[in-house]
């Protein structure tokens, strides 16, 4: 399991990598918006300040701030902001405005694809006009042209619904004539975002152990962190090129999720993609092949992407190794870690999660903004951008912001908004999740186990009864007493298994350790094997192998010289391992096993070594519990046999 990932798509994908920053040189209108607004933010500026970067980037901050910029502008800043030390160099030179959008375009080709409204009067002669420019118009009308298929279509209806440009009503092309989103956005209500009442705090020096009771006391569920250097900066065992291979070769989900922040809604309805005018997104899953990442820049103005890639753990061991660095957290609560990969201006918009994370960030920058406060899901589901297949929050209210550098790590607890964007093309950011089981799937899992013990019971099925039935005036009645009886056997058969802390512990260690995916949650609820992966005879070769550890290095410390020292024994990543009831149940990705030993202080030991601790095991405590314990020794071989530990041929000290 620990070997290298095969990456026969690295070259071949890498080099793709670099096509969705195309532009088209020959527009005209290349660039307008970015040389106008940094035009007007020199005109706003003393000559003194110009020449300061600093004042530069602040003078872009406050620009972008501004209620009354039009709609092409506020596009442009969602991509200058994370850039603004690029523009400040040149802009403090006096280079030309022109020169430096030209320079960016390299940089970010949408930034010179934002382009200011075709501009229309009663006397706009609409037959000179592309079908582009058609469809931008209407657009920007808030009309659709349902059926539109030919030029004169387009034509008739900018013609028939000239009355609604924005020209018509200068009061409104003042404020930047909002879109349908934009309208709707700003008229809901705040109710239901409480504001946590400190604001977050930020750690200069990583997340030793010593710290760890510290995290979990002050932040873990209560508000945002951010750790500089919590890991090293060459953290990144992934590159680009390795994520889109396992993209590709469906080993694992994946989502390719693409936005375009110019985007006509007649073009994006036609490719099947959702959104509002302006905003469109799309969500592609995996897996994918080659030519998913070709030809990616010309699929529109202001386009961006995302690559996720989820339970990468599962598959690529230095990935998994992360999660040591987290082991003061329960198993039982560890998801996965996504890895996500993303150009300049990537993201996949702000949004809300129900869950813990680590957001670490790779490789490359990325620009973390949240608003500092918990949004619950009513609110949620009335801010977001309608008809989306993402859950994008059309209002979002940035408090604080950061750039994490490679090592740097951001917690973010349930329910706090938040938006990343990529600050380059080489941006990865690596998602500690961890689980949080809702109240259905809990409900879910304890009707299941109260079916279960019922149909075990040796006296048979309870049925309803009903003696002395009464005379029924109306036989169409379903009575309160007959309710009654029924609210009562329901109640019974759950107190079963609620009441029950065995029980309880049963089937609540299965359900919190079990598989995310339908196919192998069923096969663990059947009771079926996880798969053979090692023969019986091998798996007990292993553990004798084990068992005779401890015995051959006295032997060497005697001066004898051994044979053949045992290989490195692993759990499997991305499976969680548990345990419950005192030591007498273990737990491995939804099965059981009973520990019958009677001694509670060696149960202890034993699930302590076989759930807990470090990856690979140390040799001594494995072999210790193994000699302690015959139950141990079976447990350890149907793991083996099963793949939930395996070993590496490799020689340890």
């Amino acid at each position: 399991m620990r070997a290298h990932l095969s990456l026969g798509l690295v070259a071949a994908l890498a080099a793709l990598l670099g096509l969705a920053n195309l532009a088209h040189a020959s527009d005209p209108k290349d660039c307008e918006v970015c040389i106008g607004v940094l035009e007007k933010i020199d005109a706003g500026m003393e000559a003194k300040a110009k020449k300061n970067k600093l004042a530069v980037e602040d003078a872009i901050d406050a620009y972008c701030s501004r209620k009354d910029i039009d709609n092409k502008e506020k596009k442009l800043c969602y991509f200058l902001k994370p850039i603004k030390r690029d523009v400040s160099q040149p802009f403090s030179t006096g280079m030309p405005k022109a020169k430096v959008c030209a320079r960016l375009k390299k940089k970010s080709a949408e930034i010179c694809g934002i382009k200011y409204p075709v501009k229309v009067d009663s006397q706009t002669d609409y037959t000179k006009l592309r079908v582009k420019e058609l469809k931008a118009i209407l657009a920007e009308r808030g009309v659709e042209c349902t059926g539109c298929l030919e030029k004169p279509d387009f034509i008739k209806k900018c013609e028939e619904t000239a009355h609604l440009s924005p020209q018509q009503f200068p009061n409104l092309a003042l404020k930047g004539w909002p879109s349908r989103l934009e309208r709707g956005a700003s008229a809901r209500s705040q109710e239901g975002i409480k504001p946590l009442p400190s604001p977050p705090a930020v750690w200069e020096d990583g997340l030793p152990p010593s710290k760890h009771a510290q995290f979990l006391e002050e932040f873990w569920q209560q508000k945002p962190l951010l750790i500089r250097r919590a890991f090293d900066p060459s953290v990144a065992v992934v590159g680009p090129g390795e994520l889109l291979a396992l993209a590709c070769d469906g080993r694992a989900p994946s989502r390719l999720i693409e936005h375009w922040a110019l985007r006509n809604k007649v073009e994006a309805e036609e490719e099947g993609c959702h959104g509002d005018e302006g905003a469109t997104w799309s969500v592609r899953q995996g897996p994918f092949d080659e030519e998913d990442f070709q030809g990616e820049g010309d699929k529109g103005e202001g386009r961006t992407w995302t690559v996720l890639v989820q339970e990468v753990d599962r598959h690529v061991p230095e990935v998994g190794d992360l999660l040591q660095s987290f082991r003061f957290l329960p198993n039982w609560r560890v998801d996965d870690i996504m890895i996500s990969y993303a150009p300049q201006a990537g993201g996949i918009g702000p949004h809300v999660d129900n869950y813990d994370v680590f957001l670490l960030q790779g490789r490359g920058t990325r620009k973390w903004s949240i608003q500092n406060a918990l949004m619950d899901r009513e609110t949620e589901a009335r801010s977001l951008i309608p008809h989306n297949p993402l859950r994008v929050l059309a209002s979002f209210r940035e408090t604080h912001a950061w750039t994490l550098e490679p090592g740097d790590l951001l917690y973010l607890p349930p329910r706090v908004p938040h938006d990343g964007v990529s600050l380059d093309q080489d941006c990865m950011t690596y998602s500690i999740g961890f689980r949080a089981p809702t109240q259905e799937e809990l409900l879910e899992a304890a009707t299941a186990a109260a079916v279960s013990t019922l149909r075990e019971r040796k006296a048979g099925p309870r049925f309803y009864v009903d003696p002395r039935l009464p005379y029924a005036q109306d036989v169409g009645e379903i009575t309160p007493v007959a309710l009654k009886q029924v609210r009562g056997l329901v109640q019974d058969a759950l107190a079963a298994v609620l009441d029950d802390d065995a029980l309880l512990a049963r089937w609540a260690g299965r359900s919190l350790t079990g598989p995310k995916h339908r196919s192998r949650a069923v096969a663990a609820e059947e009771g079926e094997e996880f798969g053979v992966w090692m023969e019986r005879e091998e798996a007990r070769a292993v553990v004798q192998e084990l068992l005779g550890w401890e015995s051959s290095r006295e032997t060497e410390e005697k001066g004898a010289t051994q044979a053949s020292m045992p290989r490195k024994l692993y759990r499997a990543e991305g499976l969680k391992f548990a345990h419950a009831d005192g030591g007498r149940l273990l737990f491995v990705d939804g099965h059981v096993w009973d520990l019958r030993d009677e001694d509670e202080e060696r149960r202890r030991r034993i699930c302590n070594c076989l759930t807990g601790g470090a990856s690979p095991f140390p040799l001594q405590d494995i072999s210790s519990v193994l000699r302690e314990s015959l139950e141990c020794v079976d447990v350890v071989t149907e793991w083996l046999m099963c793949g939930f530990l395996y070993v590496v041929e490799e020689n340890c000290t």
